[in-house]
């Protein structure tokens, strides 16, 4: 074997591992109307024992949720917090703001490209096979991120300025 064919040889091994460890794949969740309705719905007393299990609130300690004993006032009330739908669509906006705040300070990620162009007819003396590769990164992103992050982290306060107003709303 050539050097040159162990050199291609070596170079189509190299972008085959690149390429395989860029794979991503894409599962659909599309919106029906069952998964509609489990969103919307209350949440059991097993999902709101878990939920209040893992409740991160200043005023409010994590706490195990058991009715065999009867309720505790701070079990009513956190309860009552976690199925509310109101502030579980409040919450889910948050979650949502978090979320777009994260991928809004992400950075691009890089292209890797390779191309194979053997001879396939037509006179073969003297001829090689070409290829090429090459790496490109977004710059574009780079430039307009930190206007980004501006932007969605304004959005994100707005959010929050909206919790803080709901908790402090009350019905007449």
């Amino acid at each position: 074997m050539s050097l040159t064919m162990h050199k291609m040889a070596s170079f189509i091994i190299i972008m085959m591992l690149l390429g395989v460890t860029g794979c991503q794949t894409y599962q659909p969740h599309p919106l029906t109307p069952t998964a509609a309705d489990d969103a919307v719905s209350s949440p059991d007393l097993k999902t709101l024992s878990a939920q209040a299990k893992t409740l991160t609130h200043p005023l409010l300690p994590p706490l195990t949720i058991d009715i065999n004993d009867g309720l505790s006032p701070d079990e009513a009330a956190v309860i009552a917090i976690l199925a509310n739908p109101i502030l579980r669509a409040i919450r889910d906006r948050r979650a949502l703001a978090d979320a777009q705040l994260l991928q809004a300070g992400l950075l691009p990620s890089p292209q890797l490209s390779a191309s194979l162009e053997p001879v396939t007819g037509g006179v073969t003396a003297d001829t090689f096979t070409g290829y090429s590769y090459g790496v490109s990164w977004d710059l574009n992103a780079l430039i307009t991120r930190r206007a980004k992050l501006d932007s969605v982290q304004a959005s994100r306060s707005a959010v929050e300025l909206d919790v803080a107003w709901s908790s402090c709303w009350r019905r007449p």
